[in-house]
């Protein structure tokens, strides 16, 4: 079984089954491409994920192009048959490992759009519902308590099961692959 299939329970599975102790676990390290090519499945799906891209976008021009992105939500569910739905948005931590080399002269600009990349306004503007850790900016304490709280918040359900996530790396090349994908699936 391919790992991001959906276990009977409509998840993608937390662990490798028969390796249960491995560290090779959720959340899973995938591509972008890769990601698309797995979840875009409906119309719905693949409008979801052209805001996740959107999203990408305005943190590059941002300066953020260091980092991962968690992804998780109703997105990584088989949503469409628990509760007979689609996905409404996709759920998106942003890592971010360094802040871009020339952060003073354009200080302004970032501040003035970086409430865009956050709640609520991501999920206006992207369908994701956002949320973002500048590593730098976080003490060795702090940085541990938030992964602990996002990896605790996102491996399990509000029904309790047990379920896995994943993670994209959050440089440019991810997007200038999947442009060529789709440029490719659209010729």
């Amino acid at each position: 079984m391919n790992i991001l299939d959906w276990n009977p329970q409509g998840h993608i599975s937390p662990i490798y089954v028969n390796e249960p102790t491995s560290s090779n676990r959720s959340p899973y390290k995938i591509s972008l491409l890769d990601f698309y090519k797995r979840f875009s499945t409906s119309d719905d799906r693949k409008k979801i994920l052209d805001g996740l891209i959107a999203y990408r976008q305005k943190l590059h021009s941002l300066g953020f192009n260091k980092g991962f992105q968690w992804i998780d939500g109703s997105f990584l569910e088989l949503i469409e048959k628990k509760e007979g739905r689609s996905p409404r948005d996709i759920d998106v931590v942003t890592f971010i490992e360094e802040y871009p080399t020339d952060i003073q002269k354009n200080m302004a600009y970032i501040q003035s759009e970086f409430p865009n990349v956050v709640k609520p306004l991501s999920k206006q503007l992207f369908m994701c519902d956002a949320f973002v850790l500048i590593i730098p900016e976080l003490t060795p304490k702090e940085l541990i308590d938030q992964t602990a709280y996002w990896y605790g918040v996102w491996s399990h359900t509000r029904e309790m099961h047990w379920k896995g996530f994943v993670e994209i790396d959050l440089n440019p090349s991810e997007d200038i692959a999947l442009s060529e994908f789709l440029k490719g699936d659209s010729q």
